[in-house]
């Protein structure tokens, strides 16, 4: 699949890959879930901000919150 690019005029840093605090948010969130996840493991390429974004909301749904 062909990745394109982010299309939010004033947006475009959401192209850039994923921050290391992003991918950190998804190890924790996957570990919660019983589902570890390797943090040096390989990731997609390219995995962008907006990737790890969706990624980390699509893990939220069903937290508990209190």
């Amino acid at each position: 699949m062909e990745h394109e690019g982010f299309t939010v005029k004033g947006f475009e840093f959401m192209d850039e890959p994923a921050t290391d605090d992003q991918k950190d948010i998804i190890v924790e969130l996957c570990k919660n879930r019983g589902t570890p996840t390797n943090r040096d493991g390989k990731w997609p390429n390219p995995f962008t901000r907006w990737d790890a974004s969706q990624m980390i909301a699509a893990l939220k749904v069903g937290e508990d919150e209190t």
